[in-house]
C-alpha cells in the first residue's frame, strides 16, 4: 500500500510521542528557554512539510529535501511502506547506511537507474 500525504500525520499514540514528538522535539527540550519561538515554528513546519513531501506518493525533483547529505527522496521512503523492510528513516538516510537496513532498497533501485529528471 502506498502512504497518502495527509494521512501520515496519523500514528498510535505511542508512535506519536517516542518516534514523531520526542525525537523532533528533542533539541527544544534540551535547549529549553534559550531557544527562539520562530526557531520552534521553523523547525516544527520543516518537519511536517517532509513528512508530507516524503508521503505524497511523487517524486518531486525540486525538493529541498534532496539538496541535505543523506537526504532520503520520496522513493526511498515509499520503498519502507511497500516492502517492509529497512529504510526506517524518513529525513536523513545516515543511520539506514551504518546499519545496512538500506541494502535490499539499493538492490531494488541502483543510484544509476534513477533518473530523477524524468519523474
Amino acid at each position: 500500500m502506498h502512504p497518502v500525504s495527509i494521512a501520515s500525520e496519523n500514528a498510535h499514540p505511542l508512535e506519536f510521542a517516542f518516534g514523531n514528538h520526542y525525537t523532533s522535539m528533542i533539541g527544544m527540550f534540551i535547549l529549553g528557554p534559550k531557544l527562539h519561538f520562530f526557531t520552534i515554528v521553523q523547525w516544527g513546519l520543516i518537519r511536517v512539510l517532509e513528512t508530507h513531501d516524503g508521503h505524497s506518493g511523487y517524486e518531486f525533483p525540486w525538493s529541498i529535501f534532496r539538496l541535505i547529505p543523506f537526504g532520503a527522496d520520496g522513493t526511498y521512503h515509499i520503498f519502507h511502506h511497500t516492502k517492509n523492510v529497512g529504510n526506517y528513516s524518513s529525513f536523513m538516510t545516515i543511520w539506514d547506511t551504518i546499519f545496512n537496513s538500506n541494502v535490499d532498497f539499493y538492490e531494488a533501485y541502483p543510484l544509476d537507474s534513477r533518473d530523477l529528471a524524468k519523474v
